[in-house]
């Protein structure tokens, strides 16, 4: 049987581990910051579709209420759509 190596028997954080931070004197996880249009691509949607970031919105708020782990998505340098200005969505 395989001996288990010193990195893996290391506790703290890391993958899939929140980093406790300090906010208005209360200690919450710090949340998971993604590059929205990096992402995209990599969960099966298009960046070329113009329902992409918010597909991937609703994606990451079951990814955040499944992990109970806070989630900022950031998009940066697309222009918004006509149909994401009348949305209300930025």
């Amino acid at each position: 049987m395989k001996q288990p190596n010193a990195k893996s028997q290391r506790k703290g954080y890391g993958h899939g581990n929140a980093v406790p931070v300090l906010i208005q004197g209360k200690i919450q996880a710090m949340p998971y910051l993604i590059d929205g249009h990096n992402l995209i691509p990599k969960v099966g949607l298009r960046l070329d579709s113009p329902n992409d970031e918010l597909e991937l919105a609703r994606l990451l708020q079951d990814f955040a209420r499944i992990k109970r782990q806070p989630v900022e998505v950031y998009f940066d340098g697309a222009p918004r759509s006509s149909r994401d200005a009348e949305s209300g969505w930025h």
